[in-house]
C-alpha cells in the first residue's frame, strides 16, 4: 500500500505532514485499511496516481479532470481556508516583482510569464481562463516545475509574472523571504481546490471520515502550520466542467 501528500510539503511543514499522516493512518488501520507507515515524498504523477494499491494521495484539479476520474475515487476535498472562496475551494494570485510599474495584466501581456508546468490548475488553467474571453496570452512562457521558483524566476527577473496557487502563496510569504520583492497583480476566479483521490478497490466513504477524524484530532500548532480547516465533499462534476487552457 502506498500513500503521499504532496501538494503542499516542504520541509517547514513536513513535522506537521507527517503527523497528520499518522493520525490519517491511524484512523484508516482503525477501519481495516492497511495503511502504510510512511508517506512517498515523492508520490506524484499519473502513473503513481492510479496505482492500485493508492491508499491516499493528494492531486491537482487539472489532472484528476483529465487523466484522473476515471481510474481513482475522489475522496474529498481539504478546506485551506482560503478568504473569500467557499469550503474547499481556491483561487491562483498573479505575482509580478514589486517595483514594476504596471498595474494591469493586459500590459504584461508583451512579457514572459513562469508557469510550474502545463498539467497545473492553479499554475496555468487559472490565468489562462482569467484571460478569456480575448484568448490572449503572454509572447513567452518558462516552465518552472513549481510555485516557488515561478515566484523565484519573478523575482530574478527570469520572467515577469506567475500565477500562485494561494494557500502555497500563504507558505512563501511565512517562509521565503524572497517574497517581499513581488506584490499581488490580481486573483483569479476560485476553482474545486486540489483534491483527495483514493484507488478504485477502496470506499471512498470510509476514507473521507478517517480523514475528517484526523483533521479534527490536529494539535492547534499542526492545523496552523498546514492551514487546514477541514474536509468537504465536492461533486466531481464540478471539477470536470472546469475549462481546460488553449494549447499555445
Amino acid at each position: 500500500m502506498k500513500a503521499s501528500l504532496p501538494m503542499y510539503d516542504r520541509q517547514e511543514v513536513s513535522e506537521a505532514t507527517e503527523n497528520y499522516w499518522g493520525s490519517i493512518r491511524s484512523e484508516l488501520i482503525s477501519e481495516g485499511i492497511d495503511a502504510p507507515a510512511g508517506l512517498d515524498r515523492d508520490g506524484v504523477g499519473v502513473q503513481y496516481w492510479t496505482g492500485a494499491d493508492l491508499v491516499l494521495s493528494h492531486t491537482c484539479g487539472m489532472p484528476y479532470r483529465n487523466h484522473l476520474h476515471s481510474k481513482v475515487k475522489l475522496v474529498g476535498t481539504p478546506d485551506f481556508g482560503v478568504p473569500g472562496c467557499p469550503s474547499g475551494y481556491y483561487y491562483s494570485v498573479v505575482v509580478v516583482r514589486r517595483n514594476d510599474t504596471r498595474h494591469h495584466i493586459e500590459e504584461f501581456l508583451p512579457s514572459t510569464i513562469a508557469i510550474n508546468g502545463k498539467d497545473s490548475q492553479s499554475g496555468y488553467a487559472a490565468i489562462a481562463q482569467h484571460l478569456q474571453p480575448s484568448g490572449s496570452w503572454f509572447s513567452q512562457t518558462i516552465e518552472s516545475g513549481s510555485h516557488r521558483e515561478s515566484a523565484r524566476c519573478v523575482v530574478d527577473g527570469q520572467a515577469d509574472i506567475a500565477s500562485i496557487d494561494a494557500t502555497t502563496w500563504q507558505h512563501l510569504l511565512r517562509y521565503d523571504a524572497f517574497t517581499q520583492n513581488l506584490r499581488v497583480l490580481g486573483k483569479t476566479m476560485p476553482t474545486p481546490a486540489l483534491p483527495y483521490i483514493c484507488a478504485l478497490a477502496f470506499d471512498a466513504d470510509v476514507v473521507f471520515h478517517a480523514v475528517k477524524r484526523a483533521i479534527d484530532k490536529l494539535t492547534p500548532s499542526d492545523r496552523q502550520t498546514l492551514s487546514i480547516r477541514g474536509l468537504v465533499k465536492i461533486p466531481a462534476s464540478e471539477y470536470l466542467q472546469v475549462p481546460n487552457p488553449p494549447i499555445w
